[in-house]
């Protein structure tokens, strides 16, 4: 699109010129967090560094002891801190193979808590780190950081709440077995 609008010329004048765009019209603060996040959380889910299998063989000693409902009402918790702390992908990624892994063990209905973890994961908007939206927002000269961080709590705080009693429900009504 910037290219086109870089050819297109109206009045012997291209729409737009690139290089005082990029001077001037770019929010080069958020494009260098989101850049750093996204090689980040590329390290970060690659299975080469072992954070994935580190992660499962911490937590899954500790977590199989549970009983099923404190354990979904804990992933649903620690996954909407997280992904407010590091990239919600990067959640996403790190939170399947560990729910896959215990749901099979304890013998949970574990799709519920699959797609609680897709919706969780994207509820990033206290820091910038947590997504490229909050990133955006962060960076926005009309808003305020410590606002979005306000409203951004308040938001997780609630769907804290309203998830995980949704996980409770979805993971007991559906009947259907957890076969990963």
């Amino acid at each position: 699109v910037l290219i086109v609008m870089s050819i297109v010329k109206v009045q012997g004048q291209p729409l737009i010129d690139i290089r005082e765009a990029a001077k001037g019209g770019v929010q080069w603060d958020m494009v260098i967090t989101t850049v750093t996040v996204l090689v980040l959380s590329t390290v970060m889910t690659n299975d080469a560094s072992g954070i994935k299998e580190g992660l499962q063989l911490i937590l899954q000693p500790v977590l199989s002891h549970l009983s099923p409902m404190l354990l979904i009402v804990g992933i649903v918790v620690s996954s909407l801190i997280l992904t407010n702390l590091i990239q919600n992908m990067v959640v996403a990624v790190l939170y399947l193979p560990i729910i896959a892994t215990l749901c099979t063990t304890m013998d949970i209905n574990g799709w519920g808590l699959v797609a609680i973890i897709a919706l969780t994961s994207s509820c990033a908007f206290v820091l910038p780190s947590g997504s490229p939206i909050a990133a955006i927002i962060h960076s926005n000269p009309w808003v305020k950081p410590t606002e979005v961080m306000k409203f951004g709590i308040v938001i997780v705080v609630m769907m804290m709440m309203v998830m995980s009693v949704v996980a409770v429900l979805f993971t007991n009504l559906l009947i259907t077995p957890w076969q990963p």
